[in-house]
This record gives structure tokens, C-alpha cells and sequence, in this order.
């Protein structure tokens, strides 16, 4: 009876246990871990349940562009760069002003960054003008100056009117006849066509990381498909939407599933024309007569259903993830979803948009970016079943019960980690920026001093 009571007691507390952990709420890490103290297993981190693991952020843009008489400047073109020209600075939102000398939408950059430089083809402003990002919102009023202007006349007499052509490329030719110079048109013989905007920048890809045995838990590698992507938001001369265009490789496939990938906008399938690029030769992909993917409510891209066709296997290997395996260079795709109409900006949103991966030729499993909702034919029954933690009621998705995520992504160059070594042994500022949620090291994946262990990363 002794023995019995003893086991009585221990199924109780066991019982109590249990039932205290299912209740436990997703977001209860108030004070978080933030010890330097090493950690060797990511699922010890105590991660906040409300971190989005996002490394950069969405800011509305409004700049009103006045002429050194205070009056507004329409039709000049506004170029917004992630750092100055002369530094390697690359192109991440251009357009051109309105009537009112208004020019808005959104653009994404990282976190780190406090300002950004604006580039104002006029001559009544200097080079660069540095904008501050308050509250991630790029807004400012900026007005000419005498002294710009005069400058600008004795170099070239002709140009001194309060109007596009005091433009400082001095071009008057408009091929296309869209109200865009040559000289500023990206595309000066296209009069639907007229400016590229690019994430993460015009000379820049980012990387999105996946493990892909959702929704089990991995090895936490994150090399399981590494898609590198830059995407081209082309605008109109009326600063809307006409096309996206995305330029995807395959950096990585550290496993053995066939792996596919794909994104969707948030617009209607009709909304998109035709798409063309992708790369399907798997026959699991249905497609509607646009080829965006049949049975989805929302505009869904399948850019391939394969990563290996596009980054062969060597044999005996994965796809650049061991060390001493051979250099896998995948091709590029470039994919172009043309629309049926011009969009605005703030309907089509931002870049990368809701990206996912398609684990091993099984349609059903989609494995978003966390707290990305999945499309139409994602397999929702497997929400809450093995490791995954979705609740959504609470909009969060793909999210372990250690509130770690199966993808990530890096808007900026990513060295691969090697085969079975988790994410932390190699990026060794992740563990603070994770439990800290992103407060501390948002830049956990530059190549600073004691930020990395190169010995558990390939550089490809």
C-alpha cells in the first residue's frame, strides 16, 4: 500500500505538472535571460513569446520637396539610398513628386539604421540630404536654397526655371513621352514603366534560412534551403505599381527533402497579368492560366518546386553546407509578375512580402517566416502538433514551443553554417539578440569582432 500511495503521489505531481505547462501563457518571459553566459542548445534560450525575429523594419515615407521660393516642386525626382553614394551606398526607393510636391509609400531597411540619405534631382538642393527615421517613418518637408540655385546657374546658365527641367541632369529628351526625362527614366523607351525600387537595395540580396522538418524540431542550422532574393518594385510615372520582379538563387540546401519555394502578394490572383520565370518541374504545382498558383484566394508565385534544379547535389554531399564539399553555384531566376492595372504601393505592401518554403514535395507544408500567416492550401491540421505552437487567434504562426522559428530572414549577405552546428555556436551574438527580443545585437549577423566563429561557417 506504501508503494502504491508513493505512486498515487508522484502521478499527481506529475499530473499538476503537466497541466501547469499546458497553460502556461506564449508570452510569460517578462524579464528574459540576457546573460552573456554561453548557451550550447537554442532550445535553452528563454526567448520573449511576442519576438517577431524580424531584423528590419517597415517605415512609411512622406517628403514634400518646396523650391528655394517656398512653393512646391512637382515632378522631381527623389532617389532614397540606404547609405551615401560615395560609401557603397545602394538605391532602395525612388520616384517622383506630385502636384503638391508630395511624394509617400513604404520602404523596408534594417534596423540599425537611424537615417537614411535623399538624393533630390534639383538644382535648387545640394547632393545629399540626410533624413532622420523617427518612429519608422521617413517624414520631412525640405525647401531649396538661394545659395544651391546660384550655384547651380553659374555652372549652368540655362537651367534656372521652377520646374522639372531645373532638373540637375539638364535633360529635356522624354522618349516615351511619360513625363520622365531620359535621364531619370529606368526604363526611357517603356511609357508604362519608370522606376525601380529594390529590397533590400539595388547592389544587395537577403537571405531567408530555413530548417524544414517542421513541425518537428531540427538541428537548428538554419542550412537546410538558404533562398538569396532581391526584389524590384517597378513603378509607374505616377508612382504606382505595374510589376514585381524577384532575382532568387538557392545558397544552400543542407538535407535531403526536395524543397520548393514561393511568396504571396497581397492582391488578387486576377490583379496579376502573367507571371513568368518560375522554375517548375516537379508536378505538384497547380497553376491558374496567369501561372500564379491555382486554389489560392490571395496571388501566390511558386518560384521553383525543386531547389536542386537549380543547385545540383554533388555527389555524396548536400548542397554547400560541409566542409570540404564541392562549391555549388546555382543558377538565378529571375521571376516578373506583370499586373493587369496599376496598384499603389500600400496595396501591394513590402517586400519580401509572405515568402515560404514547401517541404519535400509535400504541398501541404508550408514553413513561413514567423508570425506569417500561411496560404490556402497549407495542411492546417498540423498547426499544434509536434513542436509548433500556433495559436491563431493570437496571429502567431510557426513558432515552436520554445518560440523559435523554422525560417529567418537576413535582408543582407549570410555565411552559411556548417552541417549539425546550430545557429548559435556559429553566429555567437544571436543568443542575446534572440532573448532579448531584438533589443540587444540587432546586427547579430555582421562580420564584427566576436560576433562570429568562423570555424562553424562556409563563405559561399
Amino acid at each position: 500500500m506504501k508503494k502504491l500511495g508513493i505512486t498515487r503521489t508522484v502521478f499527481l505531481g506529475l499530473l499538476i505538472l503537466v497541466l501547469n505547462s499546458c497553460v502556461k501563457e506564449i508570452d510569460d518571459y517578462i524579464e528574459p535571460n540576457i546573460s552573456n553566459a554561453p548557451i550550447t542548445n537554442i532550445n535553452s534560450l528563454q526567448i520573449p513569446g511576442n519576438f517577431d525575429f524580424t531584423i528590419d523594419k517597415k517605415c512609411s515615407v512622406s517628403i514634400q520637396i518646396k523650391g528655394n521660393d517656398g512653393l512646391p516642386l512637382s515632378n522631381v525626382i527623389v532617389e532614397l539610398y540606404n547609405t551615401e553614394k560615395g560609401n557603397g551606398g545602394s538605391l532602395i526607393f525612388k520616384g517622383v513628386t506630385n502636384v503638391n510636391g508630395y511624394i509617400s509609400g513604404s520602404i523596408r531597411v534594417l534596423k540599425s539604421l537611424t537615417q537614411l540619405p535623399l538624393y533630390i534631382d534639383h538644382i535648387d538642393f545640394a547632393d545629399a540630404v540626410t533624413i532622420p527615421i523617427v518612429s519608422n517613418s521617413v517624414s520631412v518637408v525640405i525647401e531649396g536654397s538661394n545659395s544651391n540655385r546660384q550655384k547651380a546657374s553659374l555652372q549652368n546658365p540655362t537651367i534656372n526655371s521652377h520646374n522639372n527641367f531645373a532638373s540637375k541632369s539638364n535633360g529635356i529628351l522624354d522618349s516615351d513621352g511619360d513625363g520622365i526625362v531620359d535621364e531619370n527614366d529606368d526604363y526611357p523607351n517603356d511609357a508604362l514603366l519608370a522606376f525601380n525600387n529594390f529590397y533590400p537595395s539595388q547592389n544587395t540580396y537577403g537571405h531567408i534560412a530555413f530548417e524544414d522538418l517542421w513541425p518537428y524540431r531540427g538541428d537548428y542550422d538554419m542550412n537546410d534551403l538558404i533562398v538569396g532574393y532581391r526584389y524590384n518594385t517597378i513603378k509607374n510615372s505616377n508612382n504606382d505599381v505595374v510589376a514585381i520582379q524577384s532575382s532568387l538563387y538557392v545558397k544552400s540546401v543542407g538535407g535531403s527533402y526536395i524543397n520548393g519555394f514561393g511568396f504571396e502578394l497581397p492582391i488578387d490572383p486576377n490583379d496579376i497579368s502573367m507571371v513568368i520565370g518560375s522554375n517548375l518541374q516537379e508536378g505538384y504545382i497547380n497553376l491558374n492560366s496567369n501561372a500564379t498558383e491555382a486554389g489560392q484566394s490571395k496571388a501566390v508565385i511558386i518560384a521553383f518546386d525543386n531547389a536542386l534544379n537549380l543547385a545540383p547535389r554533388p555527389q555524396g554531399y548536400y548542397v554547400n553546407t560541409q566542409i570540404g564539399s564541392p562549391i555549388v553555384v546555382s543558377d538565378t531566376i529571375k521571376i516578373t509578375a506583370w499586373l493587369t492595372h496599376p496598384i499603389s504601393s500600400s496595396a501591394i505592401g513590402d517586400a519580401p512580402f509572405n515568402p515560404f518554403m514547401i517541404s519535400n514535395k509535400r504541398r501541404g507544408y508550408e514553413i513561413h517566416l514567423p508570425n506569417m500567416p500561411p496560404t490556402n492550401l497549407a495542411d492546417q491540421s498540423l498547426f499544434n502538433t509536434g513542436n509548433d505552437k500556433t495559436n491563431i487567434a493570437l496571429n502567431r504562426y510557426y513558432l515552436s514551443d520554445k518560440n523559435i522559428p523554422w525560417a529567418l530572414n537576413i535582408p543582407d549577405e549570410y555565411p552559411i553554417v556548417i552541417e549539425k552546428a546550430q545557429i548559435i555556436e556559429a553566429y555567437l551574438k544571436f543568443q542575446n539578440w534572440a532573448q532579448s527580443g531584438g533589443v540587444i545585437n540587432a546586427d547579430w549577423y555582421k562580420d564584427f569582432p566576436g560576433y562570429r566563429n568562423t570555424s562553424k561557417l562556409l563563405f559561399r
